[in-house]
């Protein structure tokens, strides 16, 4: 089953979709910092049929308690959002898990910051509006599942060819 852990005071668990049985490669866990979840069911969906397991947060602080107990292998964290802590959340997240992958989605796009996600080795950027697509096919790249895709990145690993 995907399972979406929104994390609003107690944590709830919402079970979707069941996962197709053709899997063979080992179930990953992406941390998704974000507010807004309107994306995120499709997204999970699409994600369980490559075995990928979505685990959401919707503070700073419970991103932090998720990553510490369930090491995720990629981060996707809005970085538009100011009660998410953005790059100062993404700092805090490499001192608990120095090599942890980041995608950030939005942010400020001036010099000054997009060097700070440069020297954080964010992944990429995407900017808002993100379509699903988009988000799905970065992490499959990032994770190194499937068949690599382009994605529409600023910059880095997972907007490469």
């Amino acid at each position: 089953m995907v399972c979406i852990v929104s994390c609003d005071g107690d944590c709830a668990i919402r079970r979707t979709s069941a996962v197709s049985t053709d899997i063979v490669e080992p179930t990953r866990r992406i941390l998704v910092v974000e507010a807004r979840s309107e994306w995120l069911e499709g997204v999970a969906r699409e994600l369980a049929r490559v075995s990928v397991t979505l685990r959401w947060a919707t503070t700073e602080n419970q991103s932090l308690r998720i990553l510490k107990s369930e090491r995720p292998s990629l981060a996707l964290v809005a970085a538009d959002e100011p009660r998410l802590g953005g790059l100062n959340l993404v700092r805090r997240m490499h001192l608990i898990a120095e090599n942890l992958p980041v995608v950030l989605i939005g942010g400020r796009y001036d010099r000054h910051w997009l060097e700070e996600a440069l020297r954080l080795k964010a992944l990429t950027i995407l900017p808002r509006p993100v379509s699903k697509v988009t988000v799905i096919e970065t992490v499959i790249k990032a994770l190194k599942v499937g068949s690599p895709v382009k994605t529409p990145g600023w910059f880095g690993g997972a907007s490469a060819n």
